[in-house]
């Protein structure tokens, strides 16, 4: 058995899904949950040790690639799940929850959650750490709209590197967020404008929080790269 003796710092997002548990209730959304479930199985997949694997024996691949893919680590139960990466290669952690907003988003459902830098083990499904403690307690922050919340530590550490433009933004609550309007085909905003726009009208009990996303998403994604 293998024994560590020390954290690693890395950068750590954790995402909770609204109303999960409302639709768990009902019967009729069985077939919704199972879809959605299976959407973040397939993203947790991407960095599971057998892709990581098929990745390093893939000729052509440069070791960059092959680095900064194997050391991000993807874990879910249910309606949570947990990104990490070292924090030299943090980047990617906006980039993977960014997709992973707009695809539960697709199936109607938002996305509220924390991110931090500090001490943690992730490897494997097997995570804990002072970081992850941090990341939860940030999802839980009042007021509980649909953002993905960064910590001031982490602030700090983004304004020494040379993309925290790309990734954050102020939210109208004057709040550091991840911007998840920064990845996405030129279709992307439209078509996420258009499930927001109908739900809000629809859904009265998370109205706020639609309506949140509603005025927030426009901002978002006037930085928004398409070449990733």
């Amino acid at each position: 058995m293998i024994m560590k003796d020390a954290y690693e710092k890395r950068i750590i997002a954790y995402a909770d899904i609204i109303s999960w548990r409302n639709a768990s209730n009902d019967i009729s959304q069985f077939n919704r949950l199972y879809k959605t479930v299976k959407i973040i199985e397939d993203r947790a997949k991407k960095f599971s040790a057998e892709i990581k694997k098929v990745l390093r024996d893939t000729p052509g691949v440069s070791p960059k690639d092959i680095q900064e893919h194997s050391c991000i680590e993807f874990s879910f139960f249910s309606d949570n799940f947990a990104v990490s990466a070292p924090a030299n290669y943090g980047q990617m952690i906006f980039t993977v929850m960014a997709w992973a907003s707009h695809d539960l988003l697709r199936e109607e459902f938002l996305v509220r959650g924390g991110v931090t830098i500090g001490d943690l083990y992730h490897d494997q499904g097997i995570i804990f750490g002072p970081a992850l403690v941090e990341a939860v307690k940030l999802e839980q922050e009042k007021p509980h709209y649909p953002c993905l919340l960064c910590s001031k530590e982490l602030g700090r550490y983004l304004k020494q590197t040379d993309y925290m433009d790309k990734v954050v933004l102020i939210d109208k609550y004057e709040k550091l967020v991840v911007n998840i309007g920064t990845i996405g085909r030129p279709y992307a905003e439209k078509d996420l404008m258009q499930i927001i726009e109908e739900k809000f009208s629809e859904a009265e009990k998370f109205a706020d929080k639609w309506k949140y996303l509603q005025e927030m998403l426009p901002r978002m994604f006037k930085t928004r790269d398409y070449s990733q």
